[in-house]
């Protein structure tokens, strides 16, 4: 059976994120930096975020459970990337190492401003992940934000999620809004430490959430 959604709000600390870019560029104003950023030079990024709950597309299981999730990604010139997410349940005795994402992709400049993307994600989860988007087996993306005077950045993507245990599969859409404080030279002077709090709405399906108890069933 299929659900539709609209959650409230959700205000999102992106307490940890940090990258190190593969390009020379002297010390200036943070945002004048970031607008320099040329994707075709190529980059490597890494980061990590903590979740006090985890909570997939408005859903969380009965229990709470805080997340680190950790990430990185590589950009060739072209604009082609390769990233991976790994997710650790710190309260954990055991079995700490939940699951984590492979994914590949193309980010392009539609304009100055005006960015895109398309990838496609396989996700992986332990046998005793309690994480209600195990029932994911993978998932398509494209998205499109908008730098609006390096103050606001607005964001709309789409997600088509394949799932597990022959569900009907779901389609999300989400919209945000995010602004980058920027810290540079953290260890070189061409290093950036940014924190992106960000608000965000979702709408979509939910036969995850039915697969996810179906499975816990089992």
């Amino acid at each position: 059976m299929k659900v539709f959604y609209i959650p409230l709000f959700t205000l999102i600390f992106l307490l940890t994120a940090f990258g190190a870019f593969a390009q020379n560029t002297s010390t200036e104003d943070a945002e004048d930096l970031l607008d320099k950023l040329d994707i075709k030079k190529g980059s490597f990024k890494i980061g990590a975020n903590y979740l006090s709950n985890n909570v997939f597309m408005g859903r969380a299981d009965t229990i709470r459970t805080p997340t680190i999730l950790a990430d990185m990604k590589y950009t060739f010139k072209n604009g082609i990337f390769l990233s991976a997410t790994a997710n650790y349940i710190p309260s954990r005795v055991t079995h700490k190492l939940d699951g984590g994402s492979a994914a590949a992709g193309y980010d392009f400049d539609i304009s100055d401003n005006l960015l895109g993307g398309v990838s496609f994600t396989k996700l992986f989860y332990t046998a005793n992940s309690t994480q209600i988007g195990s029932a994911v087996n993978s998932t398509v993306n494209a998205n499109l934000s908008y730098d609006i005077a390096s103050i606001i950045t607005p964001l709309v993507s789409v997600d088509y999620n394949f799932l597990k245990q022959g569900f009907g599969h779901d389609i999300f859409l989400n919209a945000s809004i995010s602004h980058d404080f920027v810290k540079e030279g953290i260890f070189k002077s061409n290093d950036f430490f940014i924190i992106s709090p960000t608000v965000s709405l979702n709408a979509g399906t939910q036969n995850f959430y039915d697969a996810y108890f179906c499975s816990q069933k089992i």
